[in-house]
């Protein structure tokens, strides 16, 4: 009902343009108004044009589509361009796509510069970093796909990364230290008692790294028990540079490692 008006039909309305000829069809709904007595008309819509020759109705045309509206987001690119920058310079970007393949390399690259720049965040905060930063992978991991990159990279891989990082290496000169990392796990294998250099009264595991002292970068790392002291661990050191083919590179350690038996 509108104003005493009752929907009737819906009805084809032709009308002529006096200018050009062209007989014109629209679709209308049509009503009887009791006020005014007579049938009137709403909500006109064109459907088309009458053909000349054949006199049938010729559906208009699909305008044809505009063009794409631009998209655009924020995303935070400076520290992570920087540090882009530093591992494309240092060959490390490379080494990486080498030893795991180009997309596992930008992964793991893109989880680091989150590590490095969200320090202390855990990494299930990764894909939400991940959607508002600039980064080598350029997607968000969430945190299944986060576990399975972690759970997918084998020891020869690490080898094949670390061989590619000694061969970098510019000097013959080679930095090496250790560092505990306590833990509550009960669950790590190499989780162990030790002597904790912080006096942290957890049990931990011990980190080994070597760095190269002319470029001051790191070379390669080993995840020991906690429960290996330090003048133990100089003949484990020795024993994993055979799988990197490195030979005579002399050590530069401190003096918690001297013992007769290492001299």
């Amino acid at each position: 009902m509108e104003g005493g008006a009752t929907t009737v039909a819906t009805k084809q309305i032709r009308q002529a343009n006096a200018k050009t000829g062209a007989v014109y069809v629209y679709e209308a709904e049509s009503y009887w108004d009791k006020d005014k007595k007579q049938t009137r008309y709403r909500n006109r819509r064109m459907v088309g044009h009458l053909d000349p020759s054949t006199g049938e109705v010729v559906a208009n045309r699909a305008a044809p589509p505009g063009p794409a509206r631009p998209t655009s987001r924020r995303l935070f690119a400076g520290a992570t361009s920087l540090l882009t920058q530093l591992a494309d310079q240092t060959g490390l970007a490379a080494d990486l796509a080498s030893a795991l393949g180009d997309e596992r390399g930008r992964a793991v690259l893109s989880v680091a510069e989150f590590l490095v720049l969200e320090d202390p965040a855990p990494a299930s905060r990764f894909a939400r970093w991940a959607r508002s930063h600039d980064h080598p992978l350029g997607v968000p991991l969430d945190s299944p796909r986060l576990s399975e990159l972690f759970a997918s990279t084998l020891e020869p891989e690490v080898e094949a990364l670390f061989r590619a990082r000694a061969a970098r290496a510019s000097g013959d000169w080679w930095f090496f230290d250790t560092t505990s990392i306590s833990s509550y796990s009960e669950l790590l294998a190499r989780v162990k008692w030790g002597k904790n250099k912080e006096g942290v009264p957890l049990p931990q595991l011990n980190l080994a790294v070597v760095k190269d002292a002319a470029s001051g970068l790191p070379v390669a790392y080993r995840d020991l028990p906690g429960n290996i002291g330090d003048v133990t661990l100089v003949k484990h050191l020795l024993a994993s540079f055979k799988p990197l083919g490195v030979s005579g590179a002399k050590l530069c350690m401190d003096r918690g490692f001297y013992s007769k038996a290492n001299v």
